[in-house]
């Protein structure tokens, strides 16, 4: 559980600080909007969708070869685990087009989340993460 934070902490402290002031900011007077062209949607390209076989998920690209999810997400509907093999990462999808698709290597699941067959509490929430390592890194723009 230490290498996870570890882990966890060393990925987000430096993303936290790069991504301060570059991202749009949300106020009572900055409504939703659509984001309809590449250029409104550059600064969310690490959004994007996990791809399971029968399942998808939303994650985040944290690192070049790293991206956070759910832990659930890794699960079938009969709580079986997917394999990694059969995870695709498409970082900034927008209309059906990606920015990057990427093959999941390998994913640590927090060492204290288990899947609890659909109850969920605080303590199961707050556990509810995992970490992709993704086959090949994506570099954004």
């Amino acid at each position: 559980m230490r290498l996870f934070r570890l882990i966890l902490c060393l990925v987000l402290m430096p993303c936290a600080a790069a991504a301060q002031g570059r991202l749009p900011q949300m106020t009572a007077e900055a409504p939703l909007r659509a984001l309809t062209t590449p250029v409104e949607a550059g600064g969310w390209a690490a959004v994007g969708r996990l791809d399971a076989p029968s399942s998808f998920c939303s994650a985040t690209l944290i690192a070049p070869d790293l991206v956070m999810t759910a832990a659930h997400c890794l699960f079938d509907a009969e709580h079986r685990r997917i394999d990694d093999r059969a995870l695709r990462f498409a970082a900034g999808l927008r209309n059906g087009h990606a920015e990057a698709v990427r093959g999941v290597a390998r994913s640590f699941l927090h060492p204290d989340w288990h899947m609890t067959g659909g109850r969920s509490d605080t303590a199961t929430v707050a556990r509810d993460i995992a970490l992709l390592e993704l086959d090949a890194p994506i570099l954004l723009a």
